[in-house]
């Protein structure tokens, strides 16, 4: 579950914002809308962060097994969105000192 929210934010949410993004400046900046989207998803998880008394930052790296099992299942039909696919080829330029 935690996957698909990250996906959909990831995903469809950024696509959604990169297309406002490139409107804007048409009749007006859509920046503060854009801000105040993502100021009620924060304000959402930090709820959340306080329902559950959750920590800020993760302590640990552990995968509990039944997470790894869904992620698993999850990631048969995974496709990574177009906005993440590179091309393959590092645009890392070499440093010679």
């Amino acid at each position: 579950m935690g996957f698909d929210v990250k996906a959909i934010l990831m995903g469809r949410f950024r696509e959604g914002l990169e297309k406002l993004h490139s409107h804007s400046g048409d009749i007006t900046s859509h920046a503060d809308y854009l801000a105040g989207l993502l100021n009620d998803i924060e304000f959402e998880i930090n709820v959340l962060r306080s329902d559950f008394s959750l920590p800020h930052h993760a302590v640990s790296e552990l995968v509990p097994d039944w997470a790894k099992a869904d992620a698993d299942v999850d990631d048969a039909d995974f496709q990574l969105p177009e906005h993440l696919r590179g091309t393959g080829q590092d645009d890392v330029e070499e440093v010679v000192s």
